[in-house]
């Protein structure tokens, strides 16, 4: 079990339990006011009435020019004029068209952006309000140290004053051992006869023979039976002590793996920040929101910083291998939702095994192995969210998807049973689920082989 006792929660804890709190007051509104502009529409209405009387212009020229033909001087002047009108009317219902194509060009995409960049501060303001919820779950984690902790310290009392008990019994039962040796040593001096014999010899009747017998008998078997009275409250109070220490051993690591569910928690909303305010950046580099895209990176980075510091502490909680196969089982208590080879839903070949477990699920390595490749903070990763990839040697290799967040990081050396991470849905996933990989030199296997 690598809990990491002399890890101390108040510098990850400062980082990320204030947050949430942060998140919430720093985070912009999913909601965007998106106003359709109504000048361009009044626009399109004046130019269709300066249409209609550039389109009567010729006509009232035409008028003109016949009246004046009788003269057989027809003015040059008045025929160009009714060219110029004739070409203006032709032209402008085009470039009004063509101007309110454009600006409906414009507005769509004005809008598709606005909606995309909603869509993904959406998705931000869903992962803060993950954080926020994880609140309670450490506020009990947290609850269930501070009662194991006070639960260590009464069993710490307890043995302490079985130990003092156990001292006292000790030292009778010495006492009485060196009384009967004592004694033996009398009799053995005496030939084997009671230190006694005076009285027993001095006896004037038979009736004090008897007594003084009686009476070197009762002591000699008193002390024996002493030495056995206290020789078992001995034993009793060895056993008192003995569970008393288990009961110290117990209530610390119960002590210890609250607090690193409370170190896990607190990595985890880390975890879920990162993609969090990266998501808002993307949300306003759609925007073309520059500023405020390079504020929101670095908040991302910050939340980064601190969970690769909490990584390399230690977050895996007790080993656990389950099952009987050459690979422990990752998932124990997890249900298969989708096995190995082609799919008809997907008409896909599914190159490991689905295990379907409630989301923040511990899981293990299936075996001892190093690290070649982890991600944490969400994204894709090409389907497979936060990951791990574990090589075993000999061309095996095992993968892990979809995590909520992985505790361990690249070159480091894990134990089969260790925890390495929680169950999430990240990357392609339709629910909380592990999907579990097995590869032999790059080739995937059916994983239910080896477990």
């Amino acid at each position: 079990m690598r809990v990491g006792l002399t890890y101390q929660l108040s510098d990850l804890a400062s980082t990320a339990r204030p947050l949430a709190a942060r998140f919430a007051a720093l985070s912009l509104s999913a909601t965007l006011a998106i106003t359709l502009a109504a000048a361009p529409l009044a626009s399109a209405f004046g130019a269709d009435g300066e249409s209609e009387q550039s389109a009567e212009a010729p006509a009232s020229v035409q008028e003109s020019s016949e009246a004046a033909a009788p003269s057989d001087a027809p003015d040059s002047d008045a025929s160009d004029d009714v060219a110029s009108s004739e070409a203006a009317s032709a032209s402008s219902p085009q470039s009004e068209a063509g101007s309110k194509e454009a600006s409906s060009a414009e507005e769509k995409k004005r809008k598709e952006k606005e909606e995309a960049a909603a869509k993904k501060h959406a998705e931000a303001d869903a992962l803060f309000a993950q954080i926020d919820s994880l609140n309670s779950s450490y506020s009990s984690a947290q609850a269930d140290k501070e009662a194991a902790e006070r639960e260590r310290e009464d069993a710490i009392v307890e043995r302490d004053e079985a130990k003092e008990r156990l001292k006292g019994e000790i030292e009778q039962l010495k006492k009485i051992q060196a009384e009967l040796s004592d004694f033996a040593v009398l009799m053995y001096k005496q030939g084997g006869m009671p230190p006694y014999l005076d009285a027993v010899l001095g006896s004037t009747s038979y009736g004090e023979l008897l007594t003084s017998w009686n009476a070197m008998t009762i002591i000699g078997n008193r002390g024996l039976e002493l030495a056995s009275e206290k020789r078992k409250i001995q034993l009793k109070i060895q056993k008192e002590l003995d569970d008393r220490e288990k009961s110290v051993v117990e209530a610390g690591r119960k002590a210890a793996l609250a607090e690193i569910k409370c170190k896990q928690i607190v990595a985890t909303q880390l975890a879920l920040a990162v993609q969090a305010w990266n998501t808002k950046a993307e949300a306003h580099d759609i925007l073309g929101e520059t500023g405020e895209a390079e504020n929101a990176r670095n908040e991302a980075n910050s939340a980064k910083e601190a969970l690769d510091r909490a990584i390399a502490e230690g977050l895996g909680g007790e080993n656990v291998q389950s099952g009987n196969g050459v690979f422990a089982y990752p998932c124990p208590g997890s249900i298969i939702s989708s096995g190995f080879g082609y799919r008809d839903f997907d008409h896909a070949v599914h190159k490991g095994i689905d295990m379907a477990a409630p989301e923040g699920t511990p899981y293990y390595a299936a075996d001892s192995g190093v690290v070649t490749a982890v991600t944490n903070g969400g994204g894709d990763n090409g389907g497979a969210g936060n990951w791990i990839v574990i090589d075993h040697g000999n061309g095996v290799v095992t993968k892990y998807m979809h995590s909520l967040i992985t505790f361990v990081a690249v070159g480091e050396h894990v134990e089969r049973g260790q925890n390495i991470g929680l169950v999430g849905s990240t990357g392609n996933s339709t629910g909380p689920h592990l999907h579990f990989q097995v590869e032999v030199y790059g080739a995937a296997v059916d994983p239910s082989a080896f477990l």
